[in-house]
């Protein structure tokens, strides 16, 4: 049984707006083909990923991203790296599981609007153990990390900005960013500028 599973196509996008259970042995609640190259899945629905045996993942994404902006939900473990693919937490978005390890990217959803030098995801890591879990911001201009949150509704997900001096040579160009930045100004500006997803990218963009 499949929840979403896409077959074929190059550079395909699918969301999910609804509410998926896959339960017993081998149900997906995401499948991607082989067959179907850099496919986006969207989620800002829920999915229950209830394996027959704790730990079963329920998603094959065959080098495919999911981008999750709400609530995807394992029984048992979970290792994200088992998934095949690159896997996101977007704003709003939560991973819950009795423990969470291997790769999770945090989207540049979650730092754009406002320009504040902190952005926190509060509650997006629902698991008792997260040891194993390793952060990376998809945004350049962000570091990621996670931390309890302070109502012990699991674990938030921390966004802290860098210095603009870290992406251009020119001290006057940086002060400029850093005091409008502090501002609030030219905010449409800035979004594009934390969308970039590598150091060069911010180094143009700032050019």
């Amino acid at each position: 049984a499949y929840g979403i599973y896409l077959k074929d196509g190059n550079n395909s996008e699918i969301a999910n707006a609804g509410t998926i259970y896959a339960n017993g042995d081998n149900a997906h609640g995401i499948y991607v083909d082989e067959n179907a190259h850099n496919a986006t899945i969207i989620n800002t629905g829920s999915i229950y990923l209830n394996g027959t045996n704790a730990g079963d993942a329920g998603i094959t994404l065959n080098g495919g991203t999911l981008r999750n902006m709400s609530l995807m939900s394992f029984n048992g473990a979970a290792n994200l790296n088992d998934l095949n693919g690159l896997i996101y937490l977007e704003d709003g978005g939560v991973y819950q599981a009795e423990s969470l390890e291997g790769d999770l990217n945090v989207g540049t959803s979650n730092v754009l609007g406002g320009n504040q030098d902190t952005y926190v995801n509060e509650g997006a890591l629902q698991a008792d153990n997260i040891d194993n879990l390793n952060l990376a911001s998809e945004s350049a201009m962000f570091t990621a990390r996670a931390t309890a949150n302070a109502n012990g509704n699991g674990n938030d997900v921390v966004l802290e900005r860098k210095d603009f001096a870290e992406f251009t040579p020119n001290e006057s160009i940086a002060n400029y960013l850093e005091d409008n930045y502090r501002a609030g100004n030219m905010e449409e500006m800035y979004d594009e500028i934390k969308s970039q997803r590598s150091q060069p990218n911010v180094n143009l963009a700032i050019a």
